[in-house]
């Protein structure tokens, strides 16, 4: 499966969220290098997360679960690609048209991306 979307500005919650969770996060995607960002990429249709994996919000002392997605993300002239993770979480605060993406690099510098731009995401089975 194939999604396509444009890149636009998060409010920068994933990152301060997300990095007391990296090494469980790392550990459970076998991306050992993720990185604590978030990419966001709105969909022109609702997406509903097929979890490869959840960090239960009681295990870790949480209000919330985090669903993540194994994917790879790249520019639509298929340059370059990166294998990462969609997060999801339990409140869904951007709402099913919106992705937050992780991978192992900085994604807006790598694929020289900036708000407007478009991506693709490819979906595993």
């Amino acid at each position: 499966m194939h999604l396509v979307g444009t890149v636009e500005t998060g409010v920068g919650a994933a990152s301060r969220s997300l990095a007391p969770l990296l090494s469980i996060i790392r550990e459970a995607s076998s991306l050992r290098d993720l990185q604590p960002a978030t990419l966001n990429v709105r969909l022109s249709a609702p997406y509903v997360l097929r979890p490869t994996f959840t960090i239960f919000g009681s295990e870790v002392g949480r209000d919330e679960d985090f669903h993540f997605e194994v994917c790879s993300i790249h520019d639509l002239k298929r340059v370059r690609a990166f294998l990462g993770v969609i997060m999801r979480t339990s409140t869904n605060y951007h709402g099913d048209d919106v992705l937050e993406v992780m991978a192992e690099v900085n994604l807006r510098e790598r694929l020289g991306l900036a708000d407007g731009s478009s991506v693709e995401l490819s979906l595993f089975d």
